[in-house]
């Protein structure tokens, strides 16, 4: 058995991952007991692996019904359901939702290998049920990968890795694309924030007020330095006045 260890709070290998193992055993002609003393070999000491120890004649699949149990493994039905309904999250990249669909395909496939399953489905209904979840679970802002994978996935015979291949040419394009059309693209937004910037000073009402506003100012200025000037001019206005009536009085 490789991949990991089970415990009695958790596990590193998955029911599935471990059946395969189991069934791969058998396949290479490894007995039943020496596959269950494999299997135990990976179980940590503790109450689940004491259970099994002292359980009289343990037959695979008994040790597979306990282990099922134990790790909590989605039934086959439930995988089922999940494939037909899931869609990629927020946080997911394209790329990492098509892997987490032919993950549960091939769970589903595998289950439904096993002898002790009860609801078993035939390759061919859960291709179809994974293409189409492929098409409709992508996110609409991944439109364009919906789109340009269609072709593909119209095919029922088409496999995992051609599908993987595509999607990666896919991003990698559209990853060049930006990467290209980057800078003109920030260029143009740059344009058409100054040009809005032009028309919402054209018809802001405060923007206009500041014209008459400054040209009053001028013009206060400008007879300010003029006051200087009217008022000596206004002086010797007065003197003349005051001279002229000075002498008519005198020859009175």
């Amino acid at each position: 058995m490789q991949g990991g260890q089970i415990g009695d709070q958790g596990s590193d290998l998955s029911y599935n991952s471990v059946c395969r193992q189991i069934e791969d055993g058998l396949k290479e002609q490894f007995s039943d007991a020496e596959v269950i003393r494999a299997v135990l070999k990976v179980i940590k000491p503790g109450t689940f692996k004491d259970m099994l120890m002292n359980k009289d004649d343990l037959s695979v699949e008994e040790l597979k019904a306990f282990l099922h149990s134990h790790l909590g493994e989605q039934s086959n039905t439930e995988l089922f359901q999940e494939l037909m309904c899931t869609k990629q999250r927020d946080n997911e990249t394209p790329q990492q939702f098509l892997y987490r669909v032919i993950g549960l395909k091939q769970k589903i496939m595998l289950a439904s290998k096993h002898a002790d399953t009860n609801v078993k489905y035939n390759a061919s209904t859960v291709q179809d049920v994974f293409l189409h979840t492929v098409y409709q679970g992508l996110g609409h802002k991944h439109d364009d990968v919906r789109r340009e994978l269609k072709p593909l996935l119209v095919d029922t015979r088409v496999s995992d890795e051609a599908i993987l291949k595509q999607m990666k040419k896919i991003m990698c394009d559209e990853s060049e694309r930006q990467r290209r059309l980057g800078p003109n693209t920030r260029q143009r937004l740059t344009n058409v924030h100054s040009a809005q910037s032009e028309v919402n000073a054209a018809q802001c009402p405060s923007v206009k007020e500041k014209v008459p506003k400054t040209d009053t100012i001028q013009q206060l200025t400008e007879k300010l330095d003029q006051l200087p000037s009217m008022v000596e001019l206004k002086r010797q206005s007065m003197q003349t006045q005051g001279a002229g009536q000075f002498s008519h009085n005198w020859k009175g």
